[in-house]
């Protein structure tokens, strides 16, 4: 993508808007951006047989993100980005039409899904890993012990040693589903009730990341734990929001779970009244 934008404005003197959405040198285990200027000792010594094959390999990834400094025209997706990177924020976005609470909605997928109707149901939509906080949602859920809470997770999994730690922990009824079309995303965020997302603060790619699945619940208004990081904060006063941390996670959790039917009461009143309404 980088060297089609390059393409277009040599040949056509194009306007190219770069988009930054990860730290990507966070997934190639502590490596720089590397520079293409013509006098870089590193370039000039490596004959173009040694260079790597795979476009996944962490030496593109670096040389991607040295070239970053060539566009002028920068947007990212949160005040992390924008601070290294000095870019314009455009959050993700979801179309409101299609990602939406309803109950009707919800019931009628969790038929589909094979998820029960009455659960309360915790969802995690994404790639399964450690940093994104599963085990400790996991264990927050299993101090709780309520039978009505289901974790769906949905997603494969790349580590399945954190799948096998996960099943391990007692009292928590698990549902697995496997990756699915993107197209089927908004009938899978309204399968839940709430997300909880506990970004490890320490990872250096939840630092610079603003969770998509963050953004598909906050659409759809499902109830949402965070634990804010640099990325996150700015969203953290939105409302379906609270706010927490290690140590408060299971408290917050269960206070809301106790009060889970009085929630859905409230969001049916106010669906009959929207339907009303129309």
């Amino acid at each position: 993508n980088i060297v089609l934008g390059f393409l277009y404005r040599f040949i056509w003197g194009a306007n190219v808007f770069l988009d930054i959405d990860d730290e990507e040198l966070a997934f190639t285990e502590g490596g720089c951006a590397s520079s293409l200027d013509i006098d870089n000792d590193y370039l000039v010594s490596m004959k173009e047989s040694n260079l790597p094959t795979r476009v996944r390999d962490p030496y593109w990834t670096q040389v991607s993100v040295g070239l970053t400094k060539y566009f002028q025209h920068r947007t990212v997706s949160n005040p992390a980005l924008a601070n290294k990177y000095q870019g314009f924020i455009v959050p993700h976005i979801r179309d409101e039409h299609k990602f939406t609470r309803d109950l009707l909605m919800n019931r009628t997928y969790r038929k589909h899904y094979n998820v029960p109707e009455e659960a309360i149901v915790v969802l995690f939509f994404g790639t399964p890993k450690r940093h994104k906080g599963l085990i400790s949602t996991a264990h927050a859920l299993s101090a709780i012990d309520d039978s009505r809470i289901v974790f769906l997770i949905v997603g494969d999994f790349i580590d399945m040693s954190l799948k096998a730690e996960l099943i391990s922990i007692p009292g928590v009824n698990y549902i697995f589903l496997p990756n699915q079309p993107y197209e089927n995303a908004a009938e899978i965020v309204s399968l839940g009730d709430m997300c909880v997302l506990m970004q490890d603060k320490t990872d250096a790619i939840s630092q610079y990341q603003l969770p998509a699945k963050l953004i598909d619940a906050l659409a759809s208004g499902l109830k949402i734990f965070l634990q804010p990081t640099p990325a996150t904060e700015k969203v953290s006063s939105y409302f379906h929001i609270e706010t927490v941390n290690e140590n408060t996670l299971t408290e917050k959790l269960a206070l809301y779970i106790r009060e889970y039917d009085k929630y859905i009461d409230e969001i049916r009143r106010i669906e009959q009244y929207d339907y009303f309404l129309q």
